[in-house]
């Protein structure tokens, strides 16, 4: 993940190429992952350091949708055998697990 500077800086960049003064420049912007997951690197930070760097406390977030993925579309492939379907059903709900912190 990028730190929220990086992020604030290309947003406001948006803004200035488009002269729009609403977020990103009235663009839509796509960015993917899960915050569980994946944090930014902070050179010894600390854990407030790593949180206060994160995306989600960027000045532009108030304005940002967060959308969940509900339907895993690999497993609806019709060309999967059971034991392959089982398999990556259970790979799912282990990196779920991992992400809600129950494992």
């Amino acid at each position: 993940m990028t730190h929220r500077y990086s992020l604030e800086a290309f947003e406001c960049t948006l803004r200035e190429i488009c002269n729009k003064n609403l977020a990103f420049g009235e663009k839509m912007i796509i960015s993917e992952g899960d915050f569980r997951q994946v944090l930014p690197v902070v050179t010894k930070g600390s854990r407030a350091d790593i949180i206060s760097s994160s995306m989600s406390r960027a000045s532009f977030w108030c304005y940002c949708n967060v959308q969940y993925l509900k339907i895993n579309i690999r497993l609806m492939h019709s060309t999967l055998s059971h034991d392959e379907h089982e398999r990556l059903q259970s790979f799912v709900e282990l990196t779920l697990n991992i992400g809600n912190g129950s494992i």
